[in-house]
């Protein structure tokens, strides 16, 4: 899927509607619902972005325990809901920050630590981590 071509249509759309969701209603989409409903959750949140006319996202690289889930999206256990993304404990800002450790190191040490890569919408999740889309694993970490 080719995300820029959905946040840029997201955008032409906002604008053209102000940015309002329910002006929206009284303007073409050049999506259909049925053309949405087959995109996965990452072309969602680049669509809206592009509508609420938020920037491109930042491509940032991330510590995660655990596999990424197949579907994009962690999962708020509490609430027992989706997050907008891919749970991360760290963004990855500079080289040291992978020889860091952290209480994670010892609260999650039965899961695999990996880095990854995604999108990042600053977007955080209900425990205040930071979530990012269309998130990819780059390589397993020691702990």
């Amino acid at each position: 899927m080719d995300y820029k071509e959905v946040y840029d249509a997201g955008k032409k759309y906002g604008e053209l509607c102000g940015h309002s969701w329910h002006l929206a209603m009284y303007y073409d989409n050049p999506y259909t619902t049925e053309k949405m409903m087959q995109w996965d959750y990452a072309a969602h949140r680049f669509y809206e972005a592009g509508f609420a006319g938020e920037d491109w996202p930042e491509m940032v690289q991330a510590i995660r325990y655990g596999d990424i889930p197949k579907n994009g999206q962690s999962i708020n256990w509490a609430e027992n809901r989706y997050e907008c993304g891919v749970s991360c404990v760290k963004i990855v800002r500079q080289p040291e920050d992978l020889s860091y450790s952290s209480v994670y190191d010892v609260t999650l040490c039965d899961r695999e630590k990996y880095l990854i890569e995604g999108y990042y919408f600053h977007d955080t999740g209900s425990d205040g981590e930071p979530l990012l889309v269309n998130a990819k694993m780059i390589k397993r970490l020691e702990i």
